[in-house]
């Protein structure tokens, strides 16, 4: 009896993690893994804000003709995953990727996901 309590707070637990996983990436915060598939080269800003929602960053590089929107992924099981999303200068998608923000600490638990250019 005590071990199925506890799993039942285990199960309780987990879907309310899920659940702020997925009001966060509804506010524009946060992404799941699966919603990155959803970007596709040549997609508009509009187009790649109403898959993803707001972008937790925009920024813009002088070097690159459009801004890099950024956003956190919620279940990459590391809290420094973040998906890319370049525009060229027309503001349509040139490229996207996942990459891992340094270690504060100055440790790297796993290699970054490059940016790659979408064929």
């Amino acid at each position: 009896m005590k071990a199925s309590h506890h799993l039942g707070l285990a199960l309780i637990a987990s879907c309310l993690a899920m659940a702020c996983a997925v009001t966060q990436a509804s506010q524009g915060y946060a992404v799941m893994s699966g919603q990155e598939g959803a970007v596709k080269k040549g997609m508009s800003m509009a187009e790649v804000e109403r898959e993803l929602g707001a972008p937790a960053a925009r920024v813009g590089f002088g070097n690159v003709p459009g801004p890099t929107w950024s956003y956190h992924v919620a279940d990459s099981g590391f809290d420094r995953t973040v998906f890319d999303v370049d525009f060229g200068a027309d503001g349509t998608v040139i490229s996207m990727g996942e990459r891992l923000l340094p270690d504060p600490q100055g440790g790297i638990t796993r290699q970054p996901h490059m940016h790659h250019l979408v064929p």
